[in-house]
C-alpha cells in the first residue's frame, strides 16, 4: 500500500504541472510571455484567474470532443442505421433514436416504458436496438436469444419479455420466455449459436468503441450522444433540435 510520503510527493508534483501549465495558457490568452516571477505574483495575487483560465480549457476540451464525436457520428451514420429489423415505431420514421443497450441493466428496462410512450403519441418516431451485452454471460445469452427469435418472427415480442425480467437471464428463463410467446425453441437454441447472429453483436461492440459508448443505455439522436438513462421530455426536447 503506498504510504503517506508517496501520495503528498503525487500531490505536489501535480501541484507543478498544474501551475506552469495554467501559467502557460494564461499567458497565451492575454498574448504575453511571462517569467517564473511573473506567474508566481500572478497565482498569489489572483488565483481566480487561473481558475478561469482552467474552466476555459475545460470549455475547449468539451466543444472539440464533441466536434469530434459529430464527424464520427457521420462517418458512421450508415452502419448505425442498419439492422432496421430491430426497432420500435415506425419503420420509416424521420424521427431516429439509436439505442445501445443491455437486458440486465435496469435504467434500460426503466426506458423502455418511456421509449413505448413516444413511439404511440408520436407516429414519426423510430428507434433502432443496437444489441450491446457488457454486463456479462447472462447479458450476451439475451441478445443472442433476442436475435435468434428473428428468425421465427418474435423479435420484438422477446425483447419485450427480456427486458421485463426482474433477476439475471439465464437458459432456462430464456427456454420459459420462448414457450410464452409460442417460439421454437429447439430452432432458437440451435439459432443462438449462428456466426451471423454473433457478427451482429460483435458490429454493435465495434461501433460502441469508435463512438465511445462504454455503458448503457446510450441513445445517439442526430449526432448527440446521450449517456445513461433520460426522461421522456429530454427525448422530445433532442427529438426537435434534428
Amino acid at each position: 500500500m503506498p504510504n503517506i510520503r508517496n501520495y503528498k510527493l503525487i500531490i505536489y508534483l501535480i501541484s507543478i504541472v498544474l501551475f506552469f501549465l495554467l501559467g502557460y495558457s494564461y499567458g497565451v490568452f492575454k498574448n504575453e510571455k511571462l517569467s517564473k516571477e511573473k506567474l508566481a505574483k500572478i497565482f498569489y495575487e489572483e488565483p481566480a484567474l487561473f481558475s478561469d483560465v482552467f474552466l476555459k480549457m475545460q470549455e475547449l476540451k468539451k466543444n472539440n470532443d464533441n466536434a469530434k464525436t459529430s464527424k464520427i457520428i457521420l462517418d458512421l451514420k450508415e452502419s448505425l442505421l442498419k439492422d432496421n429489423d430491430f426497432f420500435l415505431g415506425n419503420p420509416k420514421g424521420e424521427k431516429v433514436i439509436i439505442e445501445f443497450f443491455d437486458y440486465n441493466c435496469g435504467y434500460c428496462k426503466r426506458n423502455f416504458t418511456e421509449l413505448m410512450e413516444l413511439i404511440l403519441e408520436d407516429k414519426e418516431i423510430k428507434i433502432i436496438l443496437k444489441e450491446f451485452p457488457i454486463l456479462g454471460e447472462s447479458s450476451l445469452l439475451a441478445s443472442k436469444a433476442a436475435i435468434a427469435s428473428k428468425k421465427q418472427g418474435k423479435y420484438f415480442e422477446m425483447h419485450q419479455k427480456l427486458l421485463s425480467q426482474k433477476s439475471r437471464i439465464d437458459l432456462k428463463k430464456i427456454k420459459e420466455l420462448a414457450n410464452e410467446i409460442d417460439i421454437n425453441v429447439e430452432m432458437l437454441i440451435h439459432d443462438m449459436e449462428k456466426e451471423s447472429n454473433l457478427k451482429i453483436i460483435k458490429e454493435n461492440k465495434i461501433l460502441a468503441e469508435k463512438i465511445g459508448v462504454d455503458g448503457t443505455p446510450t441513445f445517439i439522436i442526430g449526432q448527440e450522444v446521450i449517456p445513461g438513462s433520460i426522461g421522456k421530455e429530454d427525448f422530445i426536447d433532442s427529438l426537435a433540435n434534428l
